[in-house]
Parts: C-alpha cells; sequence; structure tokens
C-alpha cells in the first residue's frame, strides 16, 4: 500500500476521480490497483500509468457519492512489478466539469500549488520515518546468503585450495539414532540446527545452560569444565541435580530468570561459607556443597558497587556504546587503540563498549571475559596489578573521594562507621572505628584526605572483593 486520499469536501452526488503521477519512463507500473471508497461500496480499477505528455490528471471514472460517509482512495501495491507514482488526486462534481471546460486552465495554477505543497508534506513524512528507523536499535548478526547451499572443502585451510563439494549436514555424534534434521530447500540450515539443539528432547543445551548458571552462583558447576562436557572433561558431582535442572529449565519456557530465582532460594544457596565441623578433611574441595563458596565478585560488579557506593552510579540505559568511536569500534589492531576509558563513563558496567584489543582498563584487570572467544568460567586471579589500580588510579581515588564526602554529610559524627556501611553494608566495630579515627587525623594531608584514604582502603580489602 502506497497510501490514502479522502475526499473530506466531497458532498452527494456523482463525482468524477482523478489521479496525477509524474512522468516516471517506461519502468512505471502498467497496472497499479487503485480502491475507491463510494456510496455503493468499493470499486477497484487498474491503473496504467503510461508516460503522458498531456493532462495533469487522469480521470479513474464517475462514482456516486454520499455526503454522510466520507470519500477515500486507496493506492496499492499487490502485484505490481514497475514504479508507482503517486502525486495527487482530484474529485470533480460531474455538474461542474462543462464549466471546468469552459474555464480552460483557470484552475490549473491552483491545483499545481496544492500538489507542491502535497509533495512537501510526503517529503516531510518520508524525512520523519527515515529519522524514525535511524532511532532503531541496531545489533550486528550473522545473515543467511542470498542462495546457500554446499561448499567445496577448503584443503589445508586454504580459502582458495578448492576440494571436493561438502554436503552440509550436522554432528552426527548428537543424532541419538533418529538422525538429523532436514534443511528446507533454499535455507542454510543454521536455524534448523538451532531449532534442533533447542527442542524438547535435546537435554544438551539446557543442562550446559544450567551448568553455567549454578557456576555463576555457587563458583563451580555442577561439571567444574563448564566448557568441557566431553569425555575429556569432568564428570558431574551430581548428575541427577543436573538432570533435573534441565527439565525444569526447558518446562519454565527457558527462562534463566527463573532459573536464578529458584536457585538464589535454595537452601544450598543461603548456607555460610563457612564449612562445618569435620567437613574439610574428607571434602577440601566442597563437591559436596557442605557449605557456600567464597566468590570472588566480577569484574562488573566491583566497579558498578564502587560507583554505587559513591552514589554516582547512573542508571539509566545509554545510547550505543560504540556511538563515535569510528573504526575503533570494530578494529582488532593493537596498532588503532584509541584508548578507550571506563573512568569518565557512570553508566552500568553492562553498557561499557566491549572493542577488541582495547579493552576497558578496570575490566580488563579484574579478569573481564576475554571478547575474542566464548568463555564459560572467567579466570578468578589475585595479582598485584589490581591492588596497584585501586591504589593509584584516578577512578579509585574519585570513588573513595565521594564515599568519604557521601559519609561526611550523612553521619558527620561517625564518618568511620558510614564508610563501612556504604561500602561492606555493616557497621563497623569498636576497634575498627578507633582504627579509623586515628588513622583519618594523622593523615599528612588532613583529616578529610584521611577519611578519603580510608574508604579506597576499605574497598581495596578482600571483604569487598568477596561474596560470603
Amino acid at each position: 500500500m502506497v497510501g490514502h486520499f479522502h475526499g473530506d469536501a466531497v458532498g452527494g452526488g456523482e463525482y468524477e476521480v482523478r489521479f496525477a503521477y509524474a512522468n516516471g519512463g517506461e519502468a512505471v507500473d502498467r497496472g497499479v490497483p487503485i480502491a475507491i471508497e463510494h456510496a455503493g461500496g468499493t470499486a477497484e480499477v487498474a491503473l496504467d500509468q503510461e508516460p503522458k505528455p498531456g493532462d495533469l490528471f487522469k480521470p479513474l471514472g464517475r462514482f456516486q457519492f454520499d455526503a454522510a460517509k466520507p470519500a477515500k482512495l486507496t493506492v496499492l501495491t499487490g502485484g505490481t512489478t514497475g514504479f508507482v507514482l503517486v502525486d495527487g488526486v482530484q474529485f470533480i462534481a460531474v455538474e461542474d466539469i462543462p464549466k471546468e471546460a469552459a474555464g480552460g486552465n483557470a484552475g490549473a495554477a491552483e491545483q499545481i500549488a496544492a500538489l507542491k505543497e502535497s509533495v512537501k508534506a510526503m517529503e516531510k513524512a518520508k524525512k520523519d520515518a527515515e529519522a524514525a528507523l535511524e532511532r532503531r536499535p541496531l545489533a550486528m548478526a550473522p545473515a543467511d546468503r542470498d542462495e546457500p547451499g554446499d561448499q567445496p572443502i577448503r584443503v589445508r585451510g586454504e580459502p582458495h585450495q578448492l576440494g571436493d563439494e561438502v554436503p552440509r549436514g550436522f554432528l552426527q555424534v548428537l543424532y541419538d539414532g533418529e538422525g538429523p534434521p532436514a534443511i528446507a530447500e533454499g535455507e542454510s540450515g543454521r536455524r534448523e540446527l538451532a531449532d534442533w539443539l533447542a527442542s524438547d528432547a535435546r537435554h544438551l543445551v539446557a543442562r550446559v545452560t544450567a551448568n553455567r548458571i549454578w557456576a555463576g552462583l555457587f563458583r563451580d558447576g555442577i561439571v567444574r569444565s563448564v566448557d568441557n562436557f566431553g569425555t575429556l572433561g569432568e564428570p558431574p558431582t551430581h548428575p541427577a541435580l543436573l538432570d533435573s535442572l534441565a527439565a525444569d529449565f526447558i518446562a519454565s519456557g527457558w527462562s534463566q530468570k527463573r532459573m536464578i530465582r529458584s536457585l538464589v532460594n535454595s537452601r544450598a544457596y543461603g548456607m555460610a561459607v563457612d564449612p562445618p565441623p569435620g567437613a574439610s578433611q574428607p571434602d577440601p574441595e566442597n563437591r559436596w556443597l557442605s557449605h557456600q563458596n567464597r566468590r570472588r565478585l566480577a569484574a562488573e560488579e566491583i566497579r558498578d558497587s564502587l560507583l554505587a557506593a559513591a552514589d554516582s552510579l547512573d542508571h539509566a540505559t545509554p545510547g550505543s556504546p560504540v556511538a563515535g568511536l569510528g573504526e575503533q569500534a570494530i578494529a582488532n589492531d593493537a596498532a588503532q587503540k584509541g584508548g578507550i576509558s571506563s573512568d569518565d563513563r557512570l553508566c552500568r558496567s553492562l553498557y561499557l563498549p566491549m572493542v577488541r584489543s582495547d579493552m576497558p582498563p578496570f575490566l580488563e584487570i579484574f579478569n573481564a571475559a576475554n571478547p575474542d572467544v566464548a568463555t564459560g568460567q572467567r579466570p578468578e586471579t589475585t595479582v598485584p596489578a589490581q591492588a596497584l589500580y585501586l591504589m593509584n588510579a584516578d577512578f579509585a581515588k574519585n570513588a573513595a573521594a565521594q564515599i568519604a564526602a557521601r559519609a561526611s554529610a550523612e553521619i558527620s559524627a561517625d564518618p568511620a562507621n558510614a564508610i563501612y556501611r556504604l561500602v561492606l553494608g555493616r557497621p563497623a566495630s569498636d576497634a575498627e572505628r578507633e582504627d579509623a579515627q586515628a588513622f583519618a587525623r594523622s593523615h599528612p594531608d588532613g583529616e578529610k584526605a584521611g577519611w578519603a584514604a580510608l574508604a579506597q582502603a576499605v574497598f581495596a580489602s578482600t571483604e569487598f572483593q568477596f561474596l560470603e
């Protein structure tokens, strides 16, 4: 459908409906379907938009109209193969046609002016529509070729050394005796593979996903080699539990949110990190879950917690994280680094730009996942670079100063206790309060700088960076 035209000034009686279009050459369509709503119903006519050197308007026919029912003309595109051109529509009372002929082209100037205004309105609507399209969220994603098909093998991996053509197929070890899914004509097979892997009969994807969610909450997965479910990986410590979680995951409609809610409400998740008496000797790695595991906060959690304690975290959803980065957003060459810094961005770490070979420094130092590879479980390291960053980086110093200022403003009588509450979520003990006051008052740059240094020392502590 191209558009609607309403004859708002059309009264009752017989009218001739005329249609105007530009000269589009031979590429125009020769049978544009047009629907005209009149007093007797809807009439459909086919307009041949041949090049016309003569009249501005081309008659479509004469129809009876009812003053109580608006006249309406709709230009359609169904079945068309060429260009469909639309300039304007004219409704002329049949009784006025002789007067029009006698007057010659007296009204042509007014008609042309009206058409120009109509064209301007349509051009503005087009620009508004294009602007709205530019504001739509976009994401880079793979797409099938126009004509997918079997491909020849690349001998020794060389793209120009082509061997025999290899038919498309699936990993045979996953068939379970039922055979692979059929690939529809004109399809690449990617969608069929995804549907087959995520079907209710396939528990592999569900088990891998459930295991990764478990590992994110309990530090270690039921299968500890979260990226390897094969014979070279570790066997599950609780296979029946993993199967049950996978079945529940499928039954919930593959809802990760529901699985996470179920696990964090479980008794296993709520246990203390201190092992019960006698549990460490037979099970030093806590494979049988006698207690909860102490878990290192992820890089994003540490950064967001710092900003939240300083009351600087921006919870709004920003626009594109790579807007304005240009080629740097897709560069994979260390020589093209532009120095992406997370220090001047106060949004949640989820919205920071992840550019290969140029990660935000804070996230990279604290073991954020490498964007070049799929990572089921991040490594946990405690290295000097992390402590040095929290001690010397401007981002850490600014956060500490804001925490100290916030603590002094909120509870000026006891800033030490306020700092502990803001950063660690607990009050300071009597001994910690006394040590903090002595530390702040003895700072060479004054007590204000001393409270900022205390805040920096608290969020650099193990208690802040680990979840118990």
